[in-house]
């Protein structure tokens, strides 16, 4: 039969295809990763970083050279901080089955059949908690919905999205209030149905985000939307939604897949994204959610796993996943893999993302 150590090794060799796969099955974790250049290792409990929401700098204008240049800081910062939450994630394998394995074909099909399931069930899991925030396990991981908080080591902070006009929005974010300093909160509008008022509403938002201090020209890259709202997008838009052939987008293989489709705003990407349950929504989510995303002004971090671990690292810049075998299960014929699982997000401004609710109504 093989060996224990032959099925580690060979999920060792497979665990940078699982984290690249992980990082494509919701493509915000794709675009976030790219945009940052990866996922920052922590070498602190927490990450901290700086948030800069007007110009720091003076003019000071010279007619002799000898005038006295105006300088010192004049920005309104302050530090934001954010924790990575650290879950494991354990399936137990028979002997039994290696032992029944023959071969390349037996031991592909135990692999199919446990830990590649496996993966399916984490990455449903995480982009659940990653869009609605109300996975019950995972209470930990960022989320999108501002209904709700989520908490990383007992550090409560709001979802990124809260769907209410800007100057209303109140939530604490990265461990400061929305609008407690000059642009600390997200975009948001409301369509009366895509059918009326969408397209314009969606442009409108498009130019709100992009006009946003140091992210102009920018606003989002990516949009994510529950089905309803991406089948009602494809039928007002029909045939003049504009295909990139070079990426290869059909407009209609977005409703079955993760394929995106694109909106002509600076190659923003349309993604249907099936984790959104509207009836999950309390408030005015629960019409259609189309939530555009600055992936550029957004970063992934993780918790160090240590040196105990495999996590393909020198292989891969997605480094969602590591891998820990903990051997034979005491009072058993079955052994343990684990899966780590450590994320934490982090944005430098909330203004150039934005949400538009309403577009699921025709």
């Amino acid at each position: 039969m093989p060996s224990q150590e032959t099925l580690v090794s060979v999920l060792q060799d497979l665990l940078p295809s699982y984290n690249d796969t992980f990082s494509k099955f919701n493509p915000a974790f794709q675009k976030i990763t790219e945009a940052g250049g990866g996922i920052e290792d922590l070498e602190s409990t927490h990450k901290e970083w700086i948030l800069v929401s007007s110009d720091p700098g003076r003019f000071t204008e010279i007619q002799t050279s000898f005038e006295r240049i105006n300088g010192g800081r004049t920005q309104d910062s302050r530090r934001a901080n954010a924790w990575p939450s650290f879950y494991t994630y354990a399936v137990d394998i028979g002997l039994q089955d290696l032992r029944k394995a023959r071969g390349k074909r037996d031991m592909g099909q135990l692999i199919k059949s446990i830990p590649e399931r496996s993966l399916v069930g984490i990455m449903e899991a995480v982009e659940q908690q990653f869009c609605m925030g109300n996975h019950p396990q995972l209470g930990g991981l960022p989320t999108l919905n501002g209904e709700v908080n989520y908490s990383p080591e007992g550090h409560t902070t709001q979802g990124i999205f809260e769907f209410a006009a800007p100057e209303a929005q109140t939530g604490t974010i990265f461990g400061h209030a929305r609008n407690s300093f000059q642009g600390w909160h997200t975009q948001f509008e409301t369509m009366s149905a895509m059918d009326q008022d969408g397209l314009r509403t969606i442009r409108t938002m498009n130019r709100k985000c992009a006009n946003q201090g140091a992210a102009g020209m920018a606003g989002p890259k990516i949009w994510l939307a529950d089905g309803v709202s991406f089948d009602n997008y494809l039928e007002v838009t029909g045939d003049r939604v504009i295909i990139n052939d070079k990426q290869g987008s059909d407009p209609q293989a977005g409703q079955n897949s993760r394929e995106g489709i694109p909106m002509g705003y600076n190659g923003a990407m349309l993604y249907n994204t099936p984790a959104f349950n509207l009836s999950g929504f309390v408030g005015a989510a629960q019409d259609g959610i189309m939530c555009g995303l600055d992936c550029s002004e957004a970063a992934f971090f993780r918790q160090k796993t240590g040196n105990g671990e495999f996590d393909g690292k020198d292989e891969s810049k997605h480094k969602f996943l590591s891998l820990r075998d903990r051997g034979l299960q005491p009072g058993t014929d079955a052994i343990r893999t684990e899966y780590l699982l450590s994320l934490g997000l982090m944005m430098n401004q909330l203004r150039s993302s934005g949400a538009i609710v309403g577009s699921a109504l025709r």
